[in-house]
């Protein structure tokens, strides 16, 4: 399986929302977010703000929490840098599934472990394929640079 850049965009401080605009549907994808300053944020697939999203989550090994009827993909962040790596099912006729890892600084420095993040998520849309990805800020504009890039593979 190769993956394929579908599309990449970078934003900074005058930038609220992240999107692809609008990408090939494929049965794979793979987004890869990076923030270097951010608290709190969101994903949504092809613009649905309905409560479509549910997600069960850890934070570094904890007790498995859930949250259902979103209207939103949440993350969780409390201390940036963070890197989250999300793996997608896209076939249409089904719901689709989120595999989610993330991983955020901590203090800076070698004398504090940094946090871990495993997430899952599903998007309740059975009737198209995810053709739009949407990072936003869960209040006022990222600080600094921020960057989602979107792989693709069938």
């Amino acid at each position: 399986m190769a993956w394929a850049k579908s599309s990449s965009v970078t934003g900074d401080a005058s930038s609220t929302t992240l999107t692809t605009g609008t990408i090939d549907a494929t049965t794979f994808s793979q987004a890869v977010f990076y923030v270097d300053t951010f608290v709190g944020g969101n994903m949504r697939l092809n613009g649905d703000t309905g409560s479509n999203y549910a997600r069960r989550y850890s934070a570094n090994g904890a007790a498995d929490e859930t949250s259902a009827s979103n209207d939103k993909m949440n993350w969780l962040y409390d201390l940036a840098p963070a890197f989250t790596v999300s793996y997608f099912i896209n076939i249409s006729a089904e719901e689709k599934l989120v595999l989610s890892f993330d991983v955020e600084q901590n203090t800076a420095g070698a004398g504090s472990a940094p946090n871990r993040m495993e997430l899952v998520f599903k998007w309740s849309n059975t009737a198209a394929q995810i053709t739009e990805y949407a990072i936003a800020k869960t209040s006022t504009n990222f600080t600094t640079a921020v960057n989602l890039t979107v792989l693709r593979t069938d």
